[in-house]
């Protein structure tokens, strides 16, 4: 199932046309300590490194984990990435930056600057990381180079 946040922050969020993006960044997931035996209620912890790539290709259909481009892109051409990873966790354990999502691509930097801006601003349960057991780990934009068409 896919997430989607319903997030007001001013800027209009890329409506789909024709084209998605796809980003194709990888995790690994480690324990960090180990659920007690003694305890039914314990779990381990985890914690994910994620790595982000420095290109992405463009689909011409929409399939899971799509971003939706407001724009085709130029091959060769850089554009701009806002994304953010999160932790999650209950009362048995914590999951350190289990999560990521690309919130959308942009043309120019300044663009994607001031939608990460208006993001790391927003205060209520709207975003993913505001929770009781959320927690923002990054917010940022990288700068990221279209590469292809995948049909």
């Amino acid at each position: 199932m896919k997430n989607e946040y319903k997030i007001d922050t001013g800027i209009p969020l890329p409506e789909p046309k024709n084209f998605y993006a796809h980003v194709d960044f990888k995790a690994s997931t480690y324990a960090t300590n180990e659920a007690d035996p003694d305890d039914a209620w314990s779990r381990e912890s985890t914690s994910t490194d994620w790595e982000m790539p420095d290109d992405y290709t463009v689909l011409s259909a929409d399939r899971y984990g799509a971003i939706p481009l407001t724009f085709m892109p130029e091959e060769g051409k850089d554009y701009f990435m806002v994304y953010y990873i999160w932790s999650t966790g209950d009362s048995f354990g914590n999951d350190e930056s289990s999560n990521c999502e690309i919130h959308g691509i942009y043309k120019t930097e300044e663009e994607a600057k001031a939608e990460e801006k208006k993001l790391g601003e927003v205060t209520d349960h709207s975003v993913p990381w505001n929770g009781e057991f959320e927690s923002l780990v990054t917010l940022e934009t990288k700068r990221i180079t279209f590469k292809q068409v995948k049909k």
